[in-house]
């Protein structure tokens, strides 16, 4: 089999979840004698179109597709964020030159919803992994522009309009609105009126008012939709996806590089070396919540304890600056900048615990999956599917979204927890299981197009 996947960004400029799922899915199909291809998206720095296409290269072996682009570009850009013909062109025809008996889509972000009826059309079958909230959420974690939850997804066809002003500056009236109501109104009336003055904010309001409905169809098309948790699949179903168009395929651990760990912390009698070392991993973005641990730490000046923060700065250079501000000259505290995947045991090691306080919908995160592999417990923020994998005084402790004096209580005196990895083997799937089955699906779809 020949399998292409296409993914919003991928190694070696980029580290993520989905990039380590590819990742592994990769190296499985390559391992059992069959083909992988990678199309990733990469945002161009340039804005003219002699700028942007493929640059083919190879990753660890396997053909890469490097895709340069950027929105701004577009005539339309609120509608060529889920809706972009050209970027769906560009995909079909590499597709006609790779010619691979399945595309998975592992995360159509920046490559937009359009690539799939264009792919169904030309035969080829997809798979579809709904690797976070994309579909619903042009933001892709469901947080306003504050931080709260979006609690009710776009219910509404102005719902989107302040998240799409602060993520892509799409839909600025001119003059402003003073606020959201004001905003609400002045879309009503430009979406009724074909000579409003503003025609650009009417485009933006048109384009993003039929976001939610037509990325639905477009996923509902193609031949599998796979959610990576069960809490995942029941937000999609909430926001009108049929519940038997999902099959939910928990996403597993990478256990090469961990094997070592996990047998030195079953040891009998082990105990973590030297102070209490707290380990936060993953990208240094507001929505995985590191600055709570900073200002928690603040909060405790005389706890004996050390802080690290593992991971690559995020998007936002004014949220990464905070954070060095919070953590000031704190000898305590540890920014140690991006983690390569293959040093995440001696990361985990000797790790007291792995700090999660996330504030959205983190979907079984790859990360909390190999600490519980590990036997190292896990503190994350009661939301979304941590609420599921971890149970409070055996694997973990869940602590309120968002409360720096729980979290500053909690580093400074834990409760009691006993990590039971005899328990974990069973609830956490290892990268082997899940390629196992993704693979049969595959040979499923692969011998059906025949």
């Amino acid at each position: 089999m020949r399998i292409l996947f296409l993914t919003h960004q991928y190694f070696p400029r980029s580290i993520g979840g989905t990039e380590m799922l590819v990742r592994g899915l990769v190296t499985r199909l390559r391992a059992h004698g069959h083909e992988a291809v990678v199309l990733a998206y990469v945002e161009s720095t340039g804005n003219q179109m002699h700028d942007f296409g493929f640059r083919v290269t190879e990753f660890e072996g396997a053909p890469l597709w490097e895709l340069h682009y950027n929105l701004g570009c577009a005539e339309n850009p609120a509608e060529a964020e889920f809706d972009n013909p050209l970027l769906a062109q560009l995909v079909v025809r590499a597709a006609r030159e790779i010619k691979p008996d399945v595309v998975h889509a592992a995360h159509l972000m920046k490559l937009s919803g359009a690539v799939l009826p264009r792919l169904a059309r030309e035969g080829f079958p997809v798979v579809v992994t709904l690797s976070d909230y994309w579909p619903l959420c042009l933001r892709h974690t469901l947080l306003k522009p504050d931080g709260a939850i979006c609690e009710t997804g776009p219910d509404h066809p102005q719902r989107c309009l302040a998240c799409a002003q602060a993520t892509h500056g799409f839909a600025n009236p001119n003059p402003p609105c003073a606020d959201e109501a004001a905003l609400w109104q002045r879309a009503r009336e430009a979406a009724v009126d074909p000579s409003h003055p503003d025609a650009a904010f009417r485009r933006d309001v048109l384009a993003l008012a039929r976001r939610t409905a037509w990325l639905r169809a477009a996923l509902l098309g193609a031949r599998r939709l796979i959610a990576l948790s069960d809490f995942q699949r029941s937000i999609f179903v909430q926001n009108g996806y049929p519940g038997e168009s999902i099959t939910v395929l928990r996403h597993g651990v990478e256990t090469a590089a961990l094997a070592a760990v996990r047998a030195r912390r079953r040891e009998p009698g082990f105990a973590p070396a030297g102070p209490r070392r707290i380990v936060f991993i993953g990208t240094l973005a507001a929505h995985k919540g590191p600055h709570i641990l900073l200002e928690a730490m603040q909060n405790i000046p005389g706890a004996d304890l050390i802080l690290e923060l593992h991971g690559p700065a995020g998007g936002d250079g004014e949220y990464v600056a905070r954070l060095r501000a919070l953590a000031g000259g704190d000898p305590r505290v540890m920014l140690c900048g991006p983690l390569p995947p293959e040093r995440m045991g001696e990361v985990l090691q000797e790790a007291f615990a792995l700090a999660l306080p996330a504030q959205w919908y983190e979907n079984e995160p790859l990360v909390v999956k190999a600490a519980l592999w590990c036997g190292v417990p896990v503190a994350a923020g009661r939301i979304g599917s941590l609420a599921q994998l971890i149970t409070p005084g055996q694997n973990g402790w869940l602590l309120p979204v968002s409360d720096i004096d729980a979290w500053a209580e909690w580093l400074k005196e834990p409760a009691p927890c006993s990590p039971l990895p005899g328990a974990q083997e069973t609830a956490v799937p290892t990268a082997d299981e899940f390629a196992a089955q993704m693979m049969q699906i595959y040979q499923d779809l692969a011998r059906s197009a025949r």
